[in-house]
């Protein structure tokens, strides 16, 4: 027990520590998070500006690609559908740029004339939206993003008008834009690892992945909540899954004014912040260094500079406690609060050994008192009973009936008077016994009880059983009192039963641990419950059941000065339980 009181003052030190670093750790998990804010801000300005440079340089190769094509279309050859001379043309420009797949010569009626790579086989693009679109407005065309057949490469259609000088439509000259600019973009870049490039069209089908992953390009993502966050708003900055189920943090845009095609920039949540993430930790695992040896420095410097002192105090205090009131804490006394107390702590245990010795004088006089009060009022009972026996005894024959039963009345009232000074007497001396506490066994108490009461058992039916009665902190020789007292006064008012039975046990209540007795008695109405207790009071006739009336007073006196309370439960003929608690 004593240690875990200092343990209790040692976590009391440790909580201190704790407390005091809690607005560190709090400082620095706000730090933390501040940063990771920040990082978050960054990262998405970041990944915008990537997606909207990157919408830029499409419009660069979309503006160089306008300027070709209208310069192809000032050729006399296109504007006489030369088939072999606008092919070799287109050929030889289709060698030395990277930037355009193929190129197409078509006829106002849109079946094609001539074309790079060379194509034997005849085609017309008369029902395609953009040639009808141009058809119908006779200017430069942006068409839609398309996946090639053999390629399996995403391109933009772009198709410009070749008229003559009357402004008449003579010919149209396709091509397309390829999206592979974007390797060289991503390099440009520097983007970090993991780091992904995707562009989808407006119905959600992938048209160029960056890395490469099989089976990616012309994948329909429509379903994912990116594609239709991103087909919702068209320009942001948001977290979510990516395309194989990766946090990501991504940007994105619209390529182009149509919104036609997005490009996003995906970068891994993870490893973007990683670092911070690393420092984060770094930070706090030094903190807790520190706090545990903040936390150890309290526990052994507490250990030595409080936790000594403190032993020592308790280790008095016990000693005051088990009675040895000449016992000190100093000097000499040591400084501060502690040696202020061990200081305040002698004085209170030289008051206390004054007034005990005051106390012993006084109760020295009240024996002397009592012992001569008691044997004052005793000889002359003892005269009257003495003297009572021998008139019936040896002159039976010369009394009446009348005076003899006078007489038995006499010695009745006088044994009776005699057992109340009794009464009063253990009553008085048991407020000036001390205490001596121990771990004590009620059932070995209750067996000694129940032997001390033998004799009231005797010619009867009893039947006393014995429950869960498990050991405690007590007085052993006053706690064995109060069974005796308790199991007599069971005993006595079940004394009309054909068979008595007394239970004694206890029960565990809200937590207390309640020791019970419990008969089949008489009982007693419980609006006198408080009366069973006090001296000298009886909720019975004198004439019906012996007593003095002190059994009762004398249990619950000895279970006061225990710490503990005693309470009765009853129902007149239907037996009473007695509680008690220590």
């Amino acid at each position: 027990m004593g240690w875990f009181r200092v343990g209790g003052l040692r976590l009391r030190l440790v909580v201190l520590v704790l407390l005091a670093a809690l607005p560190a750790l709090a400082l620095t998990v706000y730090s933390g998070l501040e940063d990771r804010h920040e990082a978050i801000a960054e990262a998405k300005a970041r990944v915008q500006m990537i997606a909207r440079h990157a919408s830029q340089m499409q419009r660069r190769y979309l503006d160089n690609a306008r300027q070709i094509l209208f310069t192809l279309s000032q050729l006399p050859q296109l504007k006489s559908r030369d088939a072999a001379a606008t092919s070799a043309i287109l050929a030889g420009l289709l060698k030395n740029t990277r930037m355009f797949p193929a190129f197409l010569a078509t006829g106002p009626d849109g079946v094609v004339f001539a074309s790079a790579p060379l194509r034997r086989k005849r085609i017309s693009l008369a029902d395609r939206p953009y040639f009808k679109r141009l058809l119908k407005t006779k200017r430069f065309v942006v068409g839609h993003y398309v996946l090639g057949r053999i390629t399996g490469k995403a391109s933009l259609v772009l198709a410009h008008p070749v008229k003559d000088a009357g402004g008449r439509l003579k010919a149209v000259i396709v091509t397309g834009v390829d999206l592979g600019w974007l390797d060289n973009f991503l390099t440009q870049m520097k983007l970090p690892p993991d780091t992904h490039l995707a562009v989808i069209d407006r119905y959600g089908r992938v048209l160029v992945h960056y890395p490469a992953h099989p089976g990616m390009i012309g994948r329909n993502v429509s379903n994912l909540a990116i594609t239709k966050i991103i087909l919702n708003r068209r320009e942001g900055v948001v977290e979510a899954p990516g395309f194989e189920g990766v946090p990501r943090l991504f940007g994105f845009t619209s390529l182009g004014q149509n919104g036609a095609v997005y490009v996003l920039i995906g970068m891994s949540v993870k490893k973007a912040f990683a670092p911070l993430t690393r420092k984060m930790i770094r930070d706090t695992l030094l903190l807790a260094l520190v706090g545990v040896l903040a936390l150890l420095a309290a526990w052994f410097g507490g250990t030595f500079f409080m936790m000594r002192p403190v032993n020592h105090l308790i280790y008095v205090t016990e000693q005051v406690a088990d009675g040895d009131l000449a016992a000190r804490a100093g000097p000499p006394y040591g400084s501060g609060e502690l040696g202020q107390l061990a200081r305040s702590f002698d004085q209170m245990s030289q008051s206390l050994q004054l007034r005990e010795e005051e106390l012993e004088a006084a109760n020295r006089e009240l024996e002397a008192f009592t012992y001569s009060v008691s044997h004052d009022l005793r000889a002359p009972l003892r005269a009257m009973d003495g003297f009572s026996r021998i008139l019936i005894e040896e002159h039976r024959d010369l009394l009446t009936d009348e005076p003899a039963r006078y007489l038995g009345l006499i010695r009745d009232n006088a044994q009776q008077m005699d057992r109340l000074i009794d009464g009063l007497l253990t009553f008085s001396r048991l407020g000036r016994k001390r205490l001596k506490k121990q771990t004590v066994s009620p059932a070995d108490l209750v067996d000694e009880a129940v032997a001390v009461l033998r004799p009231d058992q005797e010619g009867r039916r009893v039947e006393i059983t014995n429950g869960d009665l498990p050991t405690c902190q007590a007085d052993p020789e006053l706690l064995k009192q109060v069974f005796v007292n308790l199991i007599g006064n069971a005993l006595k008012f079940t004394r009309d039963r054909e068979e008595a039975r007394i239970e004694i046990g206890s029960q565990e209540t809200d937590g207390e641990r309640v020791y019970f007795v419990r008969d089949n008695g008489v009982g007693f109405d419980m609006q006198y419950e408080k009366k069973l207790f006090g001296v000298f009071q009886r909720l019975h006739r004198a004439e019906d059941y012996e007593g003095s009336g002190v059994g009762l007073a004398l249990a619950q006196r000895i279970i006061h000065r225990h710490g503990g309370r005693i309470w009765a439960q009853g129902e007149v003929d239907h037996g009473a339980t007695f509680y008690f608690t220590l």
